[in-house]
């Protein structure tokens, strides 16, 4: 009965049952398994005495939250550890919250991921617009990432707040923004596809592009037919497909007069394969499937 011998296994100079003890130990519920749970809680080994605190936080949660939480800032802490005791704060209940918000200021990336994933699953009114905008100044890629995933599942940002993020000094929280601007309504988005357009980051201008031909945009004449005298040749085969994208036959006089004025063969015969296509559908009949519309992506 592991209850009888819990006691003596948690002195076992094999690291390997020690370490198999305290994650077998569960709740730690009794009080032999306390007990054990305790004695291996003052094991040396750092990955044991942090699976034998998880054992006793998820028993007495309240009991336990302060040890967990300078667990979390001790030195050699492994990650995948940290990561379960982040997860296991939600067992606080209403004080989950907070300790949660605690953890984003901790200086592992890693933690703060788990941290900000696991608030937004069990606290999903605390992770707001409001409180995930400041989130993108984080100095790391992983947890700017998660900020804009949970951002694109945010609804209510105004064009104000999504045209900052194009203040941003990293380039994938300004890539972010076309996504983000099919909040908005058709005006307010081509306003800050004017700006991205410009971008010093090719991708975001390549997203632009698509963006502008894939909604249809106001003004996206002007927009598309300037980025076809553009130097980088990736941006003039981008907005020779956007024209097709576009589905109008203002698109044609533009995709012609281009085919007949560039002096590159491969550019030329690309921008009359873009004709020769939109023609296609601007003369199918009506309801005939097509495909759907290219979206921005």
């Amino acid at each position: 009965d592991l209850a009888e011998h819990a006691g003596h296994l948690a002195s076992d100079p094999e690291r390997r049952i020690r370490l198999r003890l305290a994650q077998g130990l569960g709740d730690g519920r009794g009080r032999t398994l306390i007990k054990a749970l305790q004695a291996l809680l003052a094991d040396k080994d750092v990955e044991i005495s942090s699976e034998a605190l998880m054992g006793l936080f998820r028993g007495d949660p309240s009991e336990w939250r302060q040890a967990v939480r300078d667990r979390l800032n001790t030195e050699g802490l492994p990650v995948a550890q940290g990561q379960r005791m982040i997860q296991y704060l939600l067992l606080l209940g209403k004080g989950s919250a907070d300790e949660l918000r605690a953890v984003l200021s901790h200086p592992r990336p890693s933690f703060r991921v788990t941290a900000l994933e696991t608030l937004s699953r069990g606290w999903p009114q605390v992770v707001t617009r409001d409180f995930l905008l400041p989130l993108l100044s984080d100095p790391s890629a992983e947890v700017r990432g998660v900020v804009l995933d949970l951002l694109k599942r945010t609804s209510g940002l105004t064009g104000i707040e999504i045209q900052s993020l194009l203040e941003s000094p990293n380039a994938e929280v300004r890539r972010a923004v076309p996504e983000l601007t099919r909040q908005l309504t058709d005006d307010a988005a081509a306003e800050i596809m004017v700006d991205l357009v410009l971008d010093d980051d090719l991708q975001c201008r390549l997203l632009a592009l698509k963006e502008i031909g894939g909604r249809r945009l106001p003004g996206w004449q002007k927009l598309l037919q300037q980025s076809l005298r553009d130097p980088e040749r990736s941006l003039v085969t981008t907005a020779l497909q956007a024209l097709t994208w576009t589905g109008s036959a203002e698109a044609l006089p533009i995709l012609n007069e281009f085919a007949q004025q560039t002096k590159d063969p491969e550019l030329r015969s690309q921008a009359e394969r873009q004709r020769r296509t939109l023609e296609f559908q601007l003369q199918a009949p009506p309801g005939m499937p097509l495909g759907p519309r290219r979206q921005a992506h």
